[in-house]
């Protein structure tokens, strides 16, 4: 933001000369910023893409019965960081939480759909 004093500087006499920027230009400048500020320069890794790519860890480890501790192998944050040089792998507790949820949510997802079952048909074969 620009700050105008009542006396001439060496900016604003530059600002004048150069651009042809006057405090009244300034001043609307300022209150269009103000209204409207703009975005970060640095933006943070998108929260989604993150989540994504957990999730899809996640999936790896269940579908593959991996061990949870393969997460912290060298080899394997080598590759993560070879698909996505941003990504920051989770931790243990981390994965081992959004292993807990999915579980939850298909023991839910079972649980409803037996709900639904009139009837049911075992065979044993000895």
């Amino acid at each position: 933001m620009l700050t105008w004093c009542s006396f001439s500087s060496s900016l604003a006499a530059y600002l004048l000369g150069t651009y042809g920027i006057t405090k009244e230009i300034a001043i609307k400048y300022e209150e269009k910023e103000l209204k409207n500020p703009p975005e970060l320069s640095v933006k943070p890794y998108k929260y989604f893409v993150q989540e994504s790519l957990t999730k899809n860890i996640i999936g790896f480890i269940i579908e593959i019965v991996q061990p949870l501790n393969v997460i912290e192998d060298p080899d394997f944050i080598k590759m993560i960081k070879g698909f996505d040089k941003h990504y920051k792998v989770s931790c243990t507790k981390t994965i081992k939480s959004g292993i807990s949820k999915i579980f939850e949510i298909g023991k839910n997802t079972l649980k409803n759909q037996l709900a639904q079952v009139r009837h049911i048909s075992l065979t044993l074969d000895a």
